[in-house]
């Protein structure tokens, strides 16, 4: 199951159409088995519909035009579903806008559950050695790359 995730997850960012399809036809069985229903129908609906696209729109998503890229640069790709609610959430906050009661994220209970959660990711994720023991460099969990000193020092200041 791990593996389908990190290999979902490598997908979009790389642009990569046919692990994007691959993975998602491996998760279905997981997204039925806990019960996530619209996910189950929408999913096995869009994997039939992907497998009659006409081939000139295949070979359009086969070259990574199926995500959008920020910058021009690799491994920076997202849905366009992702990046309008990105561009609509950055639009609609603002500083004078950004509290407590704006958004729930600040609230005790959302980080007492968001810790949680996070320790839960972590621990399973150390069980299937993605993190090494004693390794406490950042590095991207997929690839492996190590991030840059100039990288790291910002993130191990952030919350």
């Amino acid at each position: 199951m791990v593996s389908i995730l990190l290999c979902s997850a490598r997908a979009q960012p790389d642009g990569s159409w046919d692990i994007h399809l691959y993975t998602l036809k491996r998760m279905l069985s997981f997204i039925v088995m806990y019960d996530h229903v619209n996910y189950a129908r929408w999913g096995t609906v869009y994997l039939a519909e992907m497998s009659i696209i006409p081939p000139e729109v295949l070979l359009v998503f086969q070259e990574g035009n199926f995500v959008e890229k920020r910058p021009d640069k690799h491994f920076n790709q997202i849905s366009p579903d992702r990046n309008s609610k990105i561009t609509i959430m950055l639009s609609l906050t603002t500083d004078d806008q950004d509290d407590e009661y704006t958004h729930n994220k600040w609230t005790k209970s959302r980080i007492e559950k968001d810790d949680s959660g996070e320790g839960r990711i972590v621990v399973s994720l150390k069980q299937h050695g993605v993190f090494p023991d004693g390794d406490d460099t950042l590095r991207n969990i997929i690839n492996k790359d190590v991030m840059t000193p100039v990288i790291q020092t910002p993130w191990r200041g952030a919350n």
